[in-house]
């Protein structure tokens, strides 16, 4: 897997929130189903409407809720039944992965290669034994690079004074 460029935790971060938020509403509507109905099952609007209305006898929505007890649960699914958008309890493993993924940058396949040159180059650099010996390297023509063996002995004398 080719090296991170970037990783945009904020937005990460924003779109597990949502994610999560969609959960506990989704978790919510089943609770208050549970009250309704008596069932865990996804409805829509329309059917616990008419469930209420012919429990309680009555054709009035509202009412009938209040008669029954039940009238903040069914307020609760009018308003975020419609929103639910997944039946998830949990957010997997894998989903997190997926979701990281989409927040990162990372090299593409051309410069990861470029990059796993030039970690090579700076591994080697650390070999020598003063830094300034770099200087000594010079880029001819068309991205030829050479040591200039001058130019090596000039620093050399100069360190070692």
């Amino acid at each position: 897997m080719n090296n991170i460029v970037h990783f945009n935790k904020d937005s990460y971060q924003a779109e597990i929130n949502q994610l999560q938020t969609e959960i506990d509403n989704y978790k919510e509507c089943i609770k208050a189903l549970e009250k309704i109905t008596g069932s865990g099952e996804l409805k829509t609007i329309e059917y616990i409407k008419e469930f209420i209305c012919t429990l309680s006898g009555f054709p009035a929505v509202n009412q009938s809720a209040e008669l029954l007890n039940v009238a903040d649960e069914y307020n609760f699914l009018k308003e975020h039944l419609p929103n639910v958008k997944s039946v998830k309890s949990e957010i997997s493993q894998k989903e997190l992965k997926e979701i990281k993924e989409k927040h990162t940058t990372r090299l593409s396949d051309e410069l990861q290669k470029q990059y796993n040159i030039l970690e090579t180059i700076a591994k080697e650099y650390t070999k020598l034994s003063f830094y300034g010996y770099t200087n000594a390297i010079r880029n001819t023509d068309f991205g030829v690079f050479s040591v200039d063996a001058s130019s090596l002995n000039t620093i050399s004398q100069l360190v070692n004074r």
